[in-house]
């Protein structure tokens, strides 16, 4: 952040500085050079707009604190949540709402994809005998 500051020719370190110099840190430079195409933007955005949105309804997630189509490092784009407090303990409610919200940028990523419309696939699945949602039958 400091460094940032420096490079900007202030003399304090702002929000903004600090903001960066985390981002930084945790998902690496902002990748300037790669050129996402429009199909590609649209699709990331899908994707982490379903990390966003399941996060939210989630009563045992940390609340969502920035979403980006921007890439950094090997990440297209990026969703940080954020705790509200410390905390030193995670609960199963707390692990179980984390795996849905990672999974609801895979789910929202599937549903804007160009593959065949979502009936077609629905249809050709119905097949199958339906399974409790613990089996342990194989897919």
């Amino acid at each position: 952040a400091a460094l940032l500051a420096a490079r900007n020719g202030k003399k304090e370190i702002g929000q903004v500085e600090l903001e960066e110099g985390i981002m930084r840190v945790v998902a690496g430079p902002e990748k300037k050079t790669r050129v996402m195409g429009e199909k590609e933007r649209l699709i990331t955005a899908y994707h982490e707009m379903g990390h966003a949105i399941v996060g939210h309804f989630l009563e045992h997630s940390d609340p969502v604190h920035k979403i980006s189509i921007i890439s950094r490092g090997q990440a297209l784009g990026y969703t940080i949540s954020m705790p509200q407090e410390d905390k030193f303990l995670t609960t199963r409610a707390e692990l179980n709402d984390t795996m849905a919200m990672t999974l609801g940028g895979r789910a929202a990523g599937r549903s804007s994809s160009t593959r065949s419309p979502p009936a077609r696939r629905t249809t050709s699945r119905r097949s199958r005998p339906p399974r409790s949602r613990w089996s342990c039958a194989s897919a």
